[in-house]
């Protein structure tokens, strides 16, 4: 997926090679050197697991029940038959994101075509905040629900559960977010991320863990004869399941890099309308085979774009769609809301920026942490923002936008720097908080945001005792490939390592000694350039690298790359398919990596 972490000048750090892992399993699996030491890149040494990582195979996924099951999957699973026999209705609460969206779509689905009552409900960002909340858990009541079910949510909701206890309303929570301390007082709380977990691979998204669920689910309906063994074919909600996951930026590997890579081919030729007039509005439909980065930049932003802006509901519309003209609909006004987004989000943006050059005039005084507030910012999209600026300046970044008497914040970390951590040792100036090491939202007392400040910057500062490194901006490197080597990668099978995205990035190359033949922009943003390396011409582009435009023809560069197949071009007089370079950043030759 695209990434450009150069515009603070980052070092290059090329990951030294391992000939003896690298050469045993290019003999084992009979693949190139170059794909195999990109495997020993991704700490993967040994044969079989090599294997089952280029060919992965839904017949690896680990067993919900066995011998290390996912935590209350018995009951959660038993308690759902017994509504599904005794007709009871059932509301699921999700989460008002691309991955909670999906997680609650799959569930309503299944249990649907069960013929069970079946109800959902997703909060309104901006008026409810995340997860369950008294109102709605009292208006699912009064509706006359007899199970809720939440899905990617509701590990924190604490007191919300107990409410529902008290109203005589079961839950059962299908999450995967962080748990603090005690777990809320539902019937099952099914999550990978409790303690007392013996689920090996802790990583699943929410829509991953309702997945399972509906595999363990089947299973049991299976045996007791209430679903015939054809019925309810799992595999058709794959392609819901790779979007919820993809968006949730879930490390793709083991289980998620079997779930996505299946939903990807489910993605291409889904028949869903929802999802065929979603990449008809992104510009994408048709185009086969359906990448990761598809999903991130083009799917996923346009789900989250309605639950970033107030509704929710229209995601979940659109992906329940029967008719092509009301997907269309909701495809079309979800593309509005996207749009919207982005103004808001380039408004805040530029807000930020300027706050930072006020409050920090000279780069070496802006603190290990960054925390900014507004009352014009929008909640739903400081997100984004926040995103944006920790790779900009490199370093973890809190946005709060404050209205009504409180703000609410968004903050995004690196690597070794634990958000959900910092935010608990911190929880004393919060009102709530909750999410990831890596990402994580709270609510907080626009009165405390100072202090809350400074003590982000030193729990940030303490952290990097233990990693200096990390506020160091470095691109790492995988291998130096010359025009060889790259052509042989090419024609080795580099797309085996797909889908790519967090915890199995595109891999990295560098070129050394590379002409500028042509240089142009695309766009206002974009960086196009024609580039000969060794008697041969390539294309290259780099996506947000307009400032670099100052390259003059016979320039020698060399270049950091991610590469791709570039089918107009011709090699060597031939027809097969050229290399196209995507740039992640370049010096002039000679220039000390």
């Amino acid at each position: 997926m695209r990434s450009n972490r150069s515009r603070l000048s980052a070092r290059w750090e090329i990951i030294p090679a391992d000939p003896a892992a690298r050469d045993k399993l290019a003999r084992e699996l009979e693949i190139s050197p170059v794909l195999a030491q990109l495997l020993v890149n991704r700490g993967i040494r040994e044969s079989e697991s090599a294997f089952r990582f280029l060919k992965p195979s839904l017949s690896d996924l680990r067993q919900p029940f066995s011998p290390e099951p996912l935590p209350d999957l018995d009951r959660a699973v038993e308690r759902v038959i017994r509504a599904v026999s005794g007709r009871e209705k059932i509301t699921i609460f999700g989460d008002y994101d691309a991955d909670g969206i999906s997680a609650t779509a799959i569930l309503y689905l299944f249990l649907s075509r069960l013929g069970v009552t079946v109800d959902w409900e997703l909060p309104n960002r901006i008026k409810e905040g995340y997860g369950l909340n008294p109102e709605a858990v009292r208006k699912i009541k009064a509706r006359g629900s007899d199970l809720i079910i939440t899905v990617d949510c509701g590990t924190a909701n604490l007191e919300e559960i107990a409410l529902a206890r008290e109203l005589g309303l079961p839950v059962i929570v299908i999450d995967h977010h962080e748990v603090g301390g005690e777990l809320p007082p539902a019937l099952a709380v099914v999550n990978p991320k409790r303690k007392d977990s013996r689920f090996p691979f802790g990583d699943l998204a929410g829509v991953g863990v309702a997945y399972y669920f509906l595999i363990a689910l089947r299973q049991r309906l299976r045996e007791t004869g209430m679903l015939n063994p054809e019925g309810n074919n799992l595999r058709e909600y794959l392609d819901l399941v790779a979007l919820g996951t993809i968006a949730d930026m879930m490390p793709l590997r083991e289980e998620n890099r079997i779930l996505v890579a299946f939903g990807l081919r489910e993605l291409a030729q889904s028949q869903r309308p929802g999802i065929q007039a979603l990449r008809k509005v992104a510009g994408t439909f048709g185009k086969k085979p359906v990448s990761a980065e598809e999903v991130g930049y083009y799917l996923a932003p346009r789900i989250n774009a309605g639950g970033r802006l107030g509704d929710s509901q229209i995601g979940m519309k659109l992906l329940l769609a029967g008719d092509p003209g009301e997907a269309r609909m909701a495809a079309e006004e979800l593309d509005r809301y996207n749009r919207s987004r982005q103004k808001e989000e380039e408004k805040i943006l530029q807000g930020a920026r300027k706050k930072i050059a006020e409050i920090f005039p000279a780069a070496g005084d802006r603190p290990a942490g960054l925390v900014l507030a507004d009352p014009g910012w929008h909640p739903g999209v400081v997100g984004i923002v926040a995103s944006k600026l920790m790779e900009e300046l490199n370093r973890p970044v809190c946005l709060i936008a404050v209205a009504e008497g409180l703000g609410r914040g968004s903050g995004r970390s690196l690597p070794g720097i634990s958000l959900i951590r910092i935010l608990g040792e911190l929880s004393a100036d919060l009102e709530t908080f909750g999410g990831h090491e890596l990402a994580a939202g709270f609510k907080i007392l626009p009165e405390t945001i100072s202090r809350f400040a400074q003590g982000f910057q030193g729990a940030v500062g303490r952290m990097l005792e233990t990693e200096p490194g990390a506020l160091e901006p470095a691109i790492r490197v995988d291998q130096e490939l010359d025009y060889p080597g790259m052509l042989e990668l090419l024609d080795s099978g580099l797309e085996n390592l797909e889908p790519f995205g967090m915890g199995n990035p595109e891999p990295v190359f560098l070129g050394r000694g590379l002409r500028t033949r042509e240089a142009g922009l695309v766009g206002s943003r974009h960086l196009r350039m024609i580039l000969d390396w060794e008697n041969s011409s390539t294309r290259a582009i780099g996506f947000g690298m307009a400032g670099r435009h100052d390259l003059k023809t016979g320039d020698k560069l060399d270049i950091l790359f991610c590469l791709r197949r570039d089918r107009g071009f011709f090699r060597n007089g031939k027809t097969g398919p050229a290399a196209s370079l995507v740039l992640q950043d370049m010096r002039r030759a000679g220039e000390q990596i």
